[in-house]
């Protein structure tokens, strides 16, 4: 059976790893057809590109600074970003622009996209900026565009052409609504102005061309509506789909929350890992299959993806890159007969060596690499509390860690030694290991 494929994008920093990490796993994980599904990061620097290389299904490319004078950096670096991304649509294949600190919630979406796109012929659809008067709107003329689907998660129909829209920021001059022709392109009262921000151009994009488009509704946790999110703080997205499903959550502020590591990123992170724990342990909530309704636009994919093919390659400065990491290291977990609820995820050195697991995790994991005279970098997160870590026992001579707590509870390090350390959800420490057992170095 002929499955057309979805292609996610999002963009990336070295300070925002965590997010697109988690976002493609979840989406991964509740996915019915994974093998489906491929991955573009379009990285702001070199080191975001070569960490999130080594994820499974993933091209990462560091994205040339276009734009002449301006550092990829705010605005400007995510447009960049989005134009990078829509160079590589119109191929046969459902193309996806996603903030990297958003979530999927639903298990199934990915069919629940093709049946948007396939069957019900819809051209876009996705999360919205905020109405007038709200949190961060305001009740001021300046606005961003209303009810129709902006970047932060947008699925585009490949029975469209996207390479032709922009998306680049022209902040420094707004768009007047001058008639009700315009106020029905970007959904504001005559007399109110458009604020050109990240993409400004997609309602006028899909006006001009007869692009049909649905927009959820953005919900924030004060909403009635809102349930996952529910009692945080304003700052956060809600977006719900048909019969109130939850179906994308929106962090925001990734550039100045660390991913798990403050109070803000925590509370969101908690009330979306108590959420996945349910719905992963569900059924599907829709199911796509080809049909008479699908057959033509099934067969003009494939016309595309055979012109795709056909086309001058594109070309990049540096990218793409994709890795093929060698198991060097092993992650077993001791089955002690003591489990605790939650998932887990093991990383060294940026290897990935123990993938999220399904809950109930052990209490207690045995990691073994080989220790050398570098200092490794061992990451441990998940929505687990207080787990037991067994690190290798040092051979001839100690080696240090750094081990970084991103888990909601404490981590008891040991070794063959009887000294024992814990460390606190959300500290880095370093450790040394020796005959004795853990010492900490420094936090």
């Amino acid at each position: 059976m002929y499955v057309p494929k979805i292609h996610v994008h999002t963009q990336a920093d070295k300070n925002t790893i965590g997010y697109a990490t988690f976002m493609w796993e979840t989406m991964q994980l509740l996915a019915s057809r994974p093998d489906a599904l491929k991955l573009s990061v379009h990285c702001m620097g070199p080191t975001a590109r070569d960490r999130l290389a080594k994820l499974p299904g993933v091209d990462a490319y560091h994205v040339p600074n276009i734009v002449s004078g301006e550092g990829l950096v705010g605005s400007t670096g995510h447009a960049v970003c989005v134009e990078h991304a829509l160079r590589r649509t119109d191929d046969g294949d459902i193309h996806i622009i996603a903030d990297s600190d958003t979530v999927v919630l639903a298990k199934g979406w990915d069919d629940y996209v093709r049946i948007k796109t396939l069957d019900q012929k819809v051209g876009t659809f996705g999360t919205t900026y905020e109405d007038i008067g709200g949190f961060t709107s305001g009740e001021g003329l300046v606005q961003t565009y209303k009810k129709c689907p902006n970047v932060v998660w947008m699925a585009l129909s490949p029975l469209h052409r996207w390479r032709d829209l922009k998306a680049m920021p022209k902040k420094v001059k707004n768009v007047l609504i001058e008639n009700e022709g315009m106020s029905k392109i970007y959904g504001l009262p005559v007399g109110h102005e458009v604020l050109r921000d990240v993409a400004w151009q997609i309602p006028e994009y899909l006006s001009s061309r007869g692009i049909s488009y649905e927009g959820w509704k953005q919900l924030k946790p004060t909403s009635p509506e809102a349930i996952i999110l529910k009692g945080l703080i304003e700052y956060h997205e809600e977006y719900q789909v048909e019969n109130g499903v939850p179906f994308v959550v929106h962090h925001r502020g990734s550039m100045r929350n660390v991913y798990r590591g403050t109070r803000v990123s925590n509370a969101f992170y908690d009330e979306v890992d108590r959420w996945l724990i349910t719905e992963t342990a569900g059924h599907a909530r829709w199911v796509w299959t080809p049909n008479e309704n699908n057959a033509a636009a099934l067969e003009s994919l494939q016309v595309l993806a055979t012109e795709a093919a056909a086309r001058p390659p594109i070309t990049d400065e540096e990218g793409p890159r994709s890795v093929s990491v060698p198991v060097t290291n092993v992650v077993s977990a001791v089955l002690d007969g003591e489990f605790t609820d939650g998932w887990v995820k093991v990383t060294v050195d940026g290897t990935c060596i123990m993938p999220r697991n399904n809950t109930p995790t052990p209490k207690t994991l045995d990691i073994s690499f080989t220790p050398d005279s570098t200092c490794k970098h061992v990451r441990i997160e998940g929505s687990v509390t207080d787990i037991n870590v067994t690190l290798p026992p040092c051979t001839l001579v100690p080696y240090l860690l750094v081990v970084r707590n991103l888990t909601a509870g404490n981590i008891t390090l040991k070794s063959e030694g009887k000294r024992t350390l814990s460390v606190p959800a959300n500290f880095n420490y370093q450790i040394v290991v020796d005959v004795d057992g853990v010492s900490l170095v420094g936090a």
